[in-house]
């Protein structure tokens, strides 16, 4: 399963490869790309919120791209700092919440779509997507190597 991931990743990169280089070129700041790629997770949780999942998918997605793009140009650029792992996991773990919680949103007043199943597991998932980040944190800073699992 890793290797078939790794493939999948390898080829997802060089498809990103040209919009990576014009990044670099234009001289974008990366912690510029991780902060548009959270705004665009927040918007994508209002989409969720408000019912428009469709919506939501596509901002989502065009996030991600920004989410991806930012640690391509930050390694190329050699900007890559303390400061901006710092700025881009605290920013994913916002994105999460905004996501999520728009999503739980969805499922907790939805007339038509009110659900206390996926309330649930959107809640488990929250939570889940914290404690991932909390536990690795938490792990590295007592010295134990937490790059394990498959989260």
């Amino acid at each position: 399963m890793s290797g078939l991931w790794q493939s999948v990743m390898k080829g997802f990169l060089r498809l990103m490869d040209p919009v990576a280089a014009m990044l670099v070129r234009s001289r974008v700041n990366p912690n510029v790309l991780t902060t548009i790629g959270t705004l665009g997770s927040v918007a994508g949780g209002v989409a969720f919120a408000t019912g428009r999942i469709r919506l939501a998918g596509l901002i989502v997605g065009l996030s991600a791209l920004f989410d991806i793009l930012d640690g391509v140009v930050a390694r190329r650029t050699q900007q890559s700092t303390v400061f901006g792992a710092f700025y881009d996991s605290t920013l994913d773990r916002l994105a999460d919440g905004a996501l999520l919680g728009g999503m739980l949103y969805f499922f907790a007043t939805s007339p038509t779509h009110s659900s206390k199943v996926m309330v649930g597991i959107t809640l488990m998932a929250l939570l889940g997507t914290f404690i991932i980040s909390y536990t690795r944190a938490r792990a590295e800073a007592l010295g134990i190597d937490a790059q394990v699992g498959f989260m």
